[in-house]
């Protein structure tokens, strides 16, 4: 088998990318979706680190040496002094034990954090915490 260039494998996920893109996205991406357009009208900054595609060996090399970190939380955001990091789950679906970790060390350093499945939850652990 020929080896795969890091070119090629590049190209190859912005294809699956694009073909991702081109269908109805899930659930959590859309309750998301208008999250993050609510979220600029009342934040600071505000975020999205993508995290959570399923990559190849050689594609996963080159995200971990760009810095992408299992766990990472979908979205952070800053509003009113307040730091906070948002997780958004499918119904049923729980934190990882990486975005557990991730989330304790984000609290030890001030971070208000909340897993939520959908928009309204969101928003109201940001109304909530930025009193």
């Amino acid at each position: 088998m020929k080896p795969v260039t890091l070119e090629q494998e590049i190209a190859r996920e912005q294809k699956k990318a694009k073909s991702r893109a081109a269908r109805k996205p899930p659930l959590e991406d859309t309750q998301q979706i208008d999250f993050i357009a609510w979220a600029r009208k009342h934040a600071e900054l505000v975020w999205h680190t993508p995290n959570a595609r399923k990559y190849s060996r050689a594609a996963w090399a080159y995200w971990n040496a760009m810095g992408v970190e299992p766990g990472i939380l979908d979205i952070f955001l800053l509003i009113r002094g307040v730091r906070m990091a948002i997780e958004f789950k499918r119904p049923g679906e729980k934190p990882t034990a990486k975005q557990r970790r991730v989330s304790e060390i984000l609290a030890r350093y001030g971070y208000e954090v909340a897993f939520v499945y959908s928009s309204e939850e969101a928003k109201n652990f940001v109304r909530e915490k930025a009193r």
